[in-house]
């Protein structure tokens, strides 16, 4: 476009954005000897800010004078094209990482946890973000999963699926084997680069498939610590709409949904965040009337899991473990 614009999902980043009001801070500006009039003009993520110019078009192929959109946070719009555009409503992400992100009509502050605006107007997402999402059984599959490998190569299926299966063998709670998935340190709410992924509770009687449910229960029982964690500041937290990988795990998805006690919903489209993107555009262009009309033809779930009371109790001492060792080794990580 040839011109600079500032979206407000990404504000955030900028610490002398105020999150209040949306707008520059001009006393931190000041103290940090920032003129204002450098700064972009702060748009809405829908808002056309320009058309493609010609040096563009020929680079990219792009028609010239298309409209372009300000866009907005990766997980702002992931969090949209998974059809979070209501307070109280919450996007859990099961990519390579986890994370969560919770739909507020006002900003509610936690240190251990990230403010950003919403890429919808008037709405703020309070987010947590784990090292240890997918990634985990990717990783659990690649070191320690030749048999599974061995087995859905031989019946034409996906290894995940396999260790679905074996986990499901494994009762709630995996006798007693747990597991901190903090494989790369561990963001929300330790921010602790040092922590270490752990398999706690193994011995001679425990199996691969002990592993991997214990590892599905950890990232389930990491989500439950940062909703927790939002709601001692009055985060209110409802269902839960799930993206990423892990999604495509129905054992997974059960499991976190009976760990955190909500209702769980799975979208169709495996793109949550170009959805999002895509969705922007729509109604920065007038496809769409508003972003209720958007969700409402483009995001479609395809299943949903409602939490077993009857796994309750177990997945409760579960977690009081979970948080127990977490305590623990928290400073004996080096």
């Amino acid at each position: 476009t040839g011109k600079y614009s500032q979206d407000y999902s990404q504000g955030y980043g900028f610490h002398f954005f105020n999150m209040a009001t949306g707008q520059w801070d001009e006393a931190i500006a000041h103290q940090l000897g920032l003129p204002l009039d450098l700064m972009a003009p702060i748009m809405h993520c829908h808002d056309v800010v320009g058309t493609i110019t010609e040096a563009v078009a020929l680079a990219t192929g792009l028609a010239v004078g298309t409209p372009v959109v300000a866009g907005g946070l990766d997980a702002a719009c992931c969090t949209l094209g998974a059809g979070v555009i209501y307070e109280g409503q919450t996007q859990e992400q099961g990519g390579q990482a986890g994370g969560m992100s919770i739909a507020m009509k006002q900003p509610l502050i936690h240190p251990k946890l990230i403010l950003s605006y919403h890429v919808v107007p008037n709405m703020w997402l309070l987010q947590g973000g784990s090292t240890g999402g997918g990634g985990t059984l990717n990783w659990l599959s690649r070191e320690l999963g030749h048999a599974e490998k061995n087995q859905a190569k031989d019946q034409g299926r996906n290894v995940f699926e396999v260790m679905s299966e074996e986990a499901e063998t494994i009762a709630p709670g995996s006798e007693g084997v747990l597991f901190l998935p903090y494989m790369k340190g561990e963001r929300s709410p330790l921010w602790n680069s040092k922590a270490k992924g752990v398999y706690y509770g193994l011995s001679y009687d425990k199996t691969r498939a002990h592993m991997i449910r214990s590892t599905m229960e950890g990232v389930g029982y990491s989500l439950l610590h940062n909703i927790e964690t939002a709601q001692e500041v009055g985060a209110v937290v409802g269902k839960l709409l799930s993206v990423g990988g892990s999604a495509n795990s129905h054992v997974w998805t059960q499991l976190k949904a009976d760990i955190t006690g909500r209702d769980i919903e799975v979208p169709y489209s495996d793109h949550s965040t170009t959805l999002g993107a895509a969705i922007l555009a729509g109604i920065g262009v007038g496809i769409y009337k508003d972003f209720e009309d958007a969700v409402q033809k483009t995001v479609q779930i395809q299943r949903i899991h409602k939490p077993n009371p009857e796994r309750k109790a177990a997945y409760l001492e579960g977690y009081q473990n979970y948080l127990k060792l977490s305590n623990l080794l928290v400073d004996a990580f080096w």
